[in-house]
């Protein structure tokens, strides 16, 4: 009878092998067989060697089986190390370079796209889908575009669009006092009358102090600038790159910093 004390995956890739049946228990009849299944999941492309190993009382104690499976994948990167990187001025356009290659034997389309771009500002990919196989590297552009900037004046506080048409002038100050001193001459002949220049006085100075609060506002409301484009700063864009064949989808990406000035 074959005892089994142990069994498990070794080698240099053993996380892409897992043991996923064993109806062989701990020990094995003469002349009766069991089943161990092993699964294959590769972390990287290429080909991944490991190797099953069952710890027995057999001669030798442990006896090995060969594993070898070959993964299929597509890796993204920047095509130089100093690419991944923009520095432009608000309004012009960032450029980058990116590389696609595919491993194992990959042939396959890759779609790609690209997120994380600050207000009023566009990042687009071209092309969209990228044909990645054979020995020669797919390449693909990355652009961001940016918004100059501007300030927009508007009104703050407590006042509408509406009260901001304008204070009394010098002028209608000027045409009161005229007013006030055309009353006062023609009522000082009607000593009946001479309360009137008092009395035109405030009535004029209450109507100049209701046009300025109406029309005039405070200079406490005042106005306020609103910036408007990309604005300053240091933003990160990821750029994300996926491949189906039929049940299996193989997704990557890279992230790419833009400096906006």
């Amino acid at each position: 009878m074959l005892e089994i004390s142990n069994i498990s995956i070794t080698g240099a890739n053993a996380r892409d092998y897992s043991v996923t049946g064993n109806n062989c228990g701990s020990s094995v009849a003469a002349y009766a067989s069991c089943q161990i299944t092993v699964s294959f999941a590769p972390t990287a492309a290429g080909t991944r060697m490991g190797a099953l190993s069952v710890t027995d009382n057999a001669t030798g104690g442990v006896q090995f089986v060969s594993l070898s499976g070959t993964a299929q994948d597509f890796s993204l990167a920047t095509a130089t190390t100093a690419g991944s990187t923009a520095t432009v001025m608000a309004g012009q356009t960032a450029t980058y370079m990116l590389s696609l290659a595919g491993g194992g034997g990959f042939s396959g389309n890759v779609i790609l796209s690209c997120s994380g771009a600050p207000a009023t500002t566009t990042c687009a990919v071209s092309p969209a889908t990228v044909s990645v196989g054979g020995a020669t590297a797919a390449t693909a552009t990355v652009s961001v575009t940016t918004t100059a900037r501007s300030e927009l004046l508007l009104p703050v506080g407590d006042h509408s669009p509406r009260e901001f048409p304008g204070r009394p002038t010098a002028q209608l100050a000027a045409l009161m006092a005229m007013l006030i001193l055309a009353w006062i001459c023609t009522t000082r002949r009607n000593q009946r009358l001479r309360w009137a220049p008092v009395l035109t006085m405030v009535l004029l100075l209450v109507l100049g102090i209701t046009l300025t609060s109406c029309g005039g506002g405070s200079s406490s409301g005042g106005g306020g600038t609103v910036p408007t484009g990309t604005q300053a700063g240091t933003y990160t864009i990821t750029v994300s790159a996926s491949s189906t064949a039929g049940s299996t989808t193989l997704t990557h990406g890279t992230k790419l910093t833009l400096v906006v000035q």
